[in-house]
């Protein structure tokens, strides 16, 4: 894993907006000035009026899977660059309601989402390019613009919105599936669609939750999540799902999420990845989309307040050896009792038959999280 700085004289910026085109160039929106960048390596050159980009403000940007990327503004439109030009522009003058740009979704299948709106509590829309064709959807007043989107394995569209609406598009038709879900939960963040039929939503304060097959599960902090704030969620290939949020970046086996939904597990295992790894502190910012995208050559990136982080998941090994565990201490009844070597306890008859409560202290030297753990037992 990697934070890629954004420009040396402030190279920590806070990046909005990020992917990767057919060419594998990395595309960037840095979120306060709202400037559009590129990078072919570890320097980022601007999209600027000598290159034929003279637009004040860049919301958002999206791969285009046929080539080129999607630039969504915040006052002037749509457009497509490929090839160093605009080869396409939308704005209110040619089909688009308004000319801001929330978010981007270029699906594998040729479509083109769009969530584009007015002010805050004004009306808002969903609309779908298809074939060079614009289909527009009127989402609910008060809805507020939309804030995520994602395809499932039905093809079906996911929209979710600031006012915390679920929105489903199947067949042409916009349905309300709030009440399906957490309705009240809070604001989401994020979603992703995965090919199992599964719909993941990120929450801002109600961890992730899972929709599938009509019946919806939440896997929160006290159940293993190292945070409860989700900004962004991307799969690696290899089974695990990687999150980003307040507190940085976790990984998390989709199977154990899984296990956890359908009540055959407690608790998931997450590993953290951050400042142990050499990075800064991060965090995962949540203004636009897309915030996060599994590149072409199976890198994940994630914008952050401080850069672009790029996970290269594929060097990501596990090991399915249970680590050595180093028990340090044994405190039985209030009593400490001491142990040396790696001798575990049914070596050492330290428990007298009616113990109420063992705690052991243990170091497992070579676990992802590394650090000591605390193992409470009660007779």
């Amino acid at each position: 894993m990697e934070l890629l700085a954004t420009g040396a004289s402030a190279p920590f910026e806070a990046v909005s907006s990020v992917c990767q085109d057919t060419d594998e160039r990395l595309w960037a929106v840095i979120w306060q000035k709202g400037q559009v960048l590129r990078s072919t390596g570890q320097a980022w050159t601007p999209l600027a009026a000598k290159d034929g980009w003279d637009v004040a403000y860049t919301r958002c940007v999206a791969a285009d899977p046929q080539g080129g990327v999607w630039i969504g503004t915040q006052y002037a439109g749509l457009y497509h660059w490929q090839n160093g030009a605009v080869t396409e522009s939308l704005s209110s003058a040619n089909g688009l309601p308004s000319g801001r740009i929330n978010a981007l979704l270029a699906s594998a299948s040729g479509e083109l989402w769009i969530g584009t709106g007015l002010a805050e509590d004004q009306q808002h829309f969903l609309q779908r390019r298809k074939a060079g064709q614009l289909r527009t959807f009127n989402l609910p007043p008060g809805s507020g613009p939309v804030v995520a989107l994602a395809v499932d394995a039905a093809g079906d569209c996911w929209a979710a919105t600031s006012r915390e609406l679920l929105l489903r598009v199947r067949q042409d038709v916009l349905t309300d599936e709030t009440g399906n879900t957490l309705p009240g939960a809070g604001a989401i963040r994020c979603l992703l669609g995965t090919p199992d039929g599964s719909l993941w939503i990120g929450y801002g304060g109600q961890g992730l939750g899972r929709l599938k097959a009509g019946h919806f599960s939440q896997c929160r902090t006290g159940q293993g999540l190292p945070d409860d704030f989700i900004s962004n969620i991307l799969p690696d290939g290899f089974g695990r799902l990687w999150c980003a949020g307040n507190r940085g970046i976790f990984s998390v086996r989709a199977k154990d999420l899984d296990d956890l939904a359908e009540g055959r597990a407690m608790r998931v295992r997450a590993v953290v990845y951050g400042r142990n790894d050499g990075l800064p502190g991060l965090q995962a910012s949540s203004d636009s989309w897309p915030g996060a995208m599994r590149g072409t050559d199976g890198r994940l990136l994630f914008a952050m307040q401080s850069g672009v982080a790029v996970v290269y998941a594929d060097n990501f090994k596990e090991n399915p050896n249970p680590p050595p565990v180093l028990i340090e201490q044994v405190t039985v009844n209030a009593r400490q009792r001491r142990l040396t070597g790696r001798a575990g306890l049914r070596r050492h008859p330290l428990l007298p038959r009616r113990s109420s409560c063992a705690m052991a202290e243990c170091t497992c030297a070579c676990h992802p999280a590394s650090g000591a753990w605390s193992l409470l037992s009660r007779r």
